[in-house]
């Protein structure tokens, strides 16, 4: 079975972690007839800073911006998944169009607060080099699956206002929504329990014990989407499989309630044969596909 978000193939929550001698690259910068590509512009000193973007070529100007963003359980993935994504959005929606990389957290010194900050310096490097390209960007969707879900959640919910380019809305696909869930830490496989801790414990930089303590669960709520929603909440789309063994199906639940409760627009599409992959409900992909599109008028 292919692994697909929305008919796509993307990076999902992995635990094995990818990293190797990596050699830094280069930016290229590809022109066609539609569209201009500037692959692996670095916008940091970390070899993990980079991005890719894409520039449909049209007479109108666009102004919105489409943000991907990997998934990998913040310890793997990357943005090359996503080469023919952005220029297949860019020129059929014409709009930009860019995926980008972060620093994957670990034990020490990255956790997700510092990959929020790697996303506040990708978007500003952006909007520049926008401006090199005569737009003006003012408005963007962050979208991504797993992992990715979490950050475009937590970016568009948590870093709004701190934001150069203001997220108008946010797709999420299976996406990390509340880390304090109890759903995560009662787990009868005990092996996969200590798996999905150690995720957690990385991306939090909080060791966690049986139960949650006042001291875990602030830290825990700080990268937690739904810790951030409020009725000025950007619009928001969620895709979820019933049957997820690594983000319980209760996380989207939940975030789904809250929105609901302060009158934000939520669009909620459970996949009831699917797991993590999303990859057994074909009349909901087709579905969210259709919403993705009707959420893309949000950037205009």
């Amino acid at each position: 079975m292919k692994k697909i978000f929305l008919g796509l193939a993307l990076p999902i929550l992995s635990f094995s972690t990818l990293v190797g001698c990596e050699k830094k690259p280069s930016q290229t910068i590809l022109e066609t007839d539609t569209y201009t590509m500037y692959r692996d512009v670095s916008y940091g000193n970390h070899i993990r800073h980079r991005y890719d973007i894409c520039f449909p070529k049209e007479n109108k100007k666009p102004n919105g911006l489409l943000l991907y963003i990997h998934g990998g359980g913040w310890v793997a993935g990357d943005k090359e998944g996503y080469q023919q994504e952005i220029v297949n959005t860019a020129t059929t929606h014409h709009f930009v169009t860019a995926a980008m990389n972060y620093r994957y957290v670990n034990y020490k010194s990255i956790h997700c607060g510092e990959i929020m900050d790697d996303i506040l310096n990708c978007v500003s490097h952006i909007k520049n080099l926008a401006k090199q390209n005569d737009l003006e960007l003012n408005k963007m969707i962050t979208t991504g699956g797993s992992a990715g879900g979490h950050l475009s959640l937590l970016y568009a919910y948590k870093m709004k206002v701190k934001s150069e380019i203001t997220p108008v809305a946010v797709i999420s696909y299976c996406g990390i929504t509340d880390f304090t869930d109890p759903n995560f830490y009662n787990l009868e496989n005990k092996d996969w329990q200590k798996k999905i801790t150690s995720m957690l414990e990385k991306a939090s930089g909080q060791k966690l014990q049986d139960g949650i303590n006042d001291q875990e669960r602030e830290k825990l709520l700080d990268i937690s989407p739904i810790n951030f929603v409020d009725e000025n909440t950007v619009p928001t789309i969620l895709a979820h499989g019933e049957k997820d063994n690594v983000v319980p199906f209760s996380n989207a639940v939940k975030l789904n309630e809250k929105l609901c409760n302060f009158g934000v627009k939520c669009d909620f599409i459970n996949y009831p044969n699917s797991g993590h992959e999303l990859g057994f409900d074909s009349d909901k992909a087709a579905t969210t596909a259709q919403k993705a599109i009707e959420y893309y008028e949000y950037l205009n």
